[in-house]
């Protein structure tokens, strides 16, 4: 398996490499948009802390997102991580006017904004799933803003947290993870190999 990681100068991205160099047997290949070739890809990672506004310009100058779209369409694994998977939605109120990807349908609100949340912001801990599949399971979060997902949304599997913000969404070949996996020990390791083991 050839795994893309997308570097987007984000803070955490070594640690994401090590997380699947730790529990995968894959070639990994670690490139900016402009210069990253998906044609050879199995699986791609878009990672990420940072600016949504920022990262979404770089995509969207360079060609709309359309490497990332013809993966996803090609039954390719994608996976996004924290801003990445927030990237895969249709816009963010952290920068109005940059489109996201449009690969889940919602956008991303301000976590002040959210009915049921009432900790500090930036949200920072472990929380565990509403799903009693998941009950085991404590993930780790880091962020602000919150993917506000259309549920509706064709093929799409919303998981919460115990505080009503949204965990992950799966919708067919592609995963969206709030919580950073590579910081959630064996639960984030277990729900990405799950989800890759389904979509192999």
């Amino acid at each position: 398996m050839r795994l893309k990681i997308l570097d987007i100068n984000s803070g955490n991205l070594k640690s994401v490499e090590n997380f699947f160099n730790k529990n995968f047997n894959y070639t990994i290949e670690i490139s900016d948009y402009q210069n990253m070739n998906l044609v050879d890809g199995d699986l791609l990672v878009v990672p990420g802390v940072g600016n949504f506004g920022h990262v979404g310009k770089i995509i969207n100058d360079f060609d709309g997102g359309d490497k990332i779209k013809k993966f996803y369409k090609s039954g390719k694994i994608l996976i996004g991580i924290c801003l990445g998977a927030q990237l895969f939605t249709e816009k963010s109120e952290e920068s109005l006017g940059t489109n996201g990807l449009g690969l889940i349908k919602g956008e991303c609100k301000n976590l002040v904004k959210h009915s049921s949340y009432v900790g500090r912001i930036p949200r920072v801990g472990w929380s565990g799933l509403k799903n009693p599949k998941y009950e085991k399971h404590s993930l780790y979060f880091v962020h602000s803003f919150y993917i506000n997902a259309n549920e509706s949304d064709l093929n799409s599997k919303v998981e919460f947290c115990t505080d009503g913000v949204t965990a992950m969404i799966e919708k067919e070949n592609l995963l969206a993870m709030q919580f950073h996996p590579e910081k959630s020990n064996g639960s984030g390791y277990q729900i990405v190999k799950e989800f890759i083991d389904k979509n192999v």
